[in-house]
């Protein structure tokens, strides 16, 4: 932002085959604690091919990033423990500190095969 000290950070969950959306919601869009289909989005999309939207030309998408306000470092992840259930899909949340001086979460379906990496970009 022009004349402002301020700065927005990106969260990116990619699909690390393609560099590309993923298939499934990855953000709680809707606020309800729970990453589910309802997490989707509504995109205008000219689905007739007629060169204008109409109204209520849509697709269903899904966010691959998302933008916070300042600086986020790095996160502490908290793995859901399902050890005891019979939950086929754990969550995670990640617990980011901001130059804004808050802590933003993010809870999101858990890497099942581990963690891989981790790349930064400044």
């Amino acid at each position: 932002t022009r004349c402002n000290a301020g700065a927005y950070s990106f969260l990116n969950e990619l699909n690390p085959n393609t560099g590309g959306m993923l298939g499934m919601p990855v953000f709680d869009l809707n606020g309800d604690s729970e990453v589910t289909s309802s997490d989707f989005v509504n995109i205008p999309y000219d689905v007739n091919g007629d060169g204008t939207i109409e109204a209520g030309e849509t697709i269903q998408g899904n966010p691959s990033s998302k933008a916070f306000e300042g600086r986020l470092f790095n996160p502490a992840i908290l793995r859901e423990d399902t050890t005891n259930t019979n939950d086929d899909n754990p969550e995670e949340t990640k617990y980011f500190s901001s130059s804004q001086g808050s802590i933003q979460t993010v809870q999101e379906p858990a890497e099942n095969r581990g963690v891989y990496f981790w790349q930064q970009i400044e």
